[in-house]
């Protein structure tokens, strides 16, 4: 009787230390929410999820003067500007959700998304070689025997052996190859047998921007509106360049001179398909909530194919698992996070969705030039706190929006 009182006695003193360390935490973290919401002026349409502050804090931390986000968690849709915009008169304004931002290489979703429309209608096969579907047996190609086996798949999941980090960025050329001198697809090298690593490239998705234009005799901009922007009401979305830009009345930050030349010299009708198209964050979560629908209609068997995570692979480690178009991230037995990104001198575009359909879609007017490790510190943070698991959510429901 005496060892069950003490026993009981234990686990009473147990129970009261483990709830004080309960609330100690929560006053830490509300300590914290004190220090974080001054970082940038700004808010939600709704009230502010109060995650939202690492995120300010992590823009304030890497020199963004303005971020546009779209969230939708559990449900609730927020549309949500933090920091300054920039007029192309140079005066700094309230950033607002409307406001127009390139979106870089999220722009390959729309073309990933427009080549699985095509899939699904039979038009197209993921087997399908790119050396077929666009005569190249018209070039000399140096290692055609590899550009012979390229497949649709492999230029989606970057897998078709071409490496920029070995042998450069075609695109980025004076004259890029891809879309309108194919016979100069020869300087382009292949540096592994196509399927075999992955090795992130825009000249992949440029070749499928050429073969969607051959497929359907219609120019890239054509099919994008007649597929997305105009049956899902995407008005916001458009090919963009420096001059669209100002005329939306965006102007961006650049960290340095060398960036603001580089953004300048960049060969934007050439980028179409790979990371010339702008919008809203609000437009494109709209696209990713009908690619993630439970319907029987082209859009939702695009996105079942993109949302799904490549096989044999370790998703605890970030920025490891891609499949066609998207990374796949998950944390032991925690929910799946699909996420992309995409970066350019001025640009900031980070995109996220949970299996359970919760959504984050960022841009920002800047970027950190050292912006691979930046990108996947926000990305952590938003897999936390999209899964539920990160700190804000030891705290009861009514505390998780800003009062």
């Amino acid at each position: 009787m005496v060892m069950h009182r003490r026993a009981a006695a234990l686990l009473i003193c147990l129970l009261a230390a483990a709830l004080s360390l309960s609330l100690v935490h929560r006053e830490e973290i509300r300590s914290r929410l004190v220090q974080l919401t001054s970082n940038l002026d700004g808010g939600c349409d709704k009230k502010t999820p109060r995650w939202l502050s690492d995120v300010r804090s992590w823009a304030k931390r890497h020199k963004l003067p303005g971020i546009q986000i779209h969230l939708i968690q559990n449900g609730d849709t927020y549309e949500c500007a933090f920091g300054k915009a920039i007029t192309p008169d140079g005066k700094r304004i309230a950033m607002n959700a409307q406001a127009v931002l390139p979106y870089a290489s999220l722009t390959k979703i729309f073309t990933a998304s427009m080549v699985l429309i095509e899939v699904h209608k039979g038009t197209m096969s993921m087997d399908d070689r790119i050396y077929e579907l666009l005569s190249l047996r018209e070039y000399p190609l140096p290692n055609e025997q590899r550009w012979q086996t390229i497949t649709i798949e492999h230029l989606l999941s970057h897998r078709a052996g071409f490496n920029r980090a070995v042998s450069g960025d075609p695109t980025l050329w004076p004259k890029s190859p891809c879309p309108h001198h194919l016979n100069e697809l020869g300087r382009a090298t292949t540096d592994f047998e196509p399927g075999g690593d992955f090795a992130y490239s825009n000249l992949g998705y440029c070749l499928l921007g050429v073969a969607l234009e051959r497929l359907s005799s219609e120019r890239f901009t054509a099919l994008l509106d007649r597929q997305l922007l105009s049956p899902l009401h995407l008005s916001s979305v458009r090919v963009t360049d420096p001059d669209n830009l100002q005329q939306a009345g965006t102007a961006l930050y650049f960290a340095n001179s060398s960036e603001r030349r580089m953004f300048h010299r960049l060969d934007w009708p050439a980028r179409q398909s790979m990371g010339a198209l702008a919008g809203t964050t609000g437009d494109f979560a709209q696209l990713l909530v009908v690619l993630s629908r439970n319907r029987q209609d082209e859009w939702a068997a695009a996105g079942k194919a993109l949302l799904s995570p490549r096989e044999d692979c370790d998703e605890t480690r970030w920025r490891t698992c891609h499949g066609l178009a998207f990374y796949s991230h998950r944390e032991n037995s925690q929910e799946r996070m699909f996420w992309r990104d995409g970066s350019l001198p001025g640009v900031t575009a980070f995109a996220a969705i949970t299996v359970s359909g919760n959504i984050f879609v960022l841009l920002a007017n800047s970027r950190d030039p050292n912006w691979m490790p930046v990108h996947d510190e926000l990305g952590k943070i938003v897999y936390e706190n999209l899964a539920g698991i990160g700190p804000w959510h030891s705290l009861p429901p009514d505390d998780l929006v800003e009062k």
